[in-house]
């Protein structure tokens, strides 16, 4: 849905990640990555 984000770990063995939660909406996300 538009607003939400589908968000993946780097350890897919042991990911509790978007693709057990689903995608997660903008409003609950509180970081931002910097390169």
């Amino acid at each position: 849905p538009s607003g939400d984000y589908f968000l993946m770990e780097d350890n897919r063995g042991a990911a509790n990640d978007s693709r057990f939660w689903g995608p997660l909406p903008g409003a609950w996300i509180i970081g931002t990555v910097k390169r």
